[in-house]
């Protein structure tokens, strides 16, 4: 370990044994970089930028403040 920098650790919800990666959890890791880099990172933008790109939530609709904040609570059990 080099000098001054604290003991790394793997928190639960960064690092899963065993949990495949979906196609569905990819995207939800994708969509979000590219909102980001475009300088977006509000709620309703964030939203906004995913119904406007035709990214789409796991039932196939347009996305809601609340249907993000709930998917990612889920994802991140």
């Amino acid at each position: 370990m080099a000098v001054g920098y604290p003991k790394s650790e793997n928190i639960v919800w960064q690092t899963r044994k065993g949990v495949e990666l979906t196609e569905s959890k990819f995207a939800m890791a994708e969509a979000p970089e590219s909102v980001f880099a475009g300088g977006v990172s509000d709620l309703d933008g964030i939203v906004e930028q995913f119904n406007g790109m035709d990214f789409r939530n796991r039932e196939g609709e347009s996305w809601t403040p609340d249907g993000f904040e709930s998917e990612l609570k889920r994802l991140g059990r």
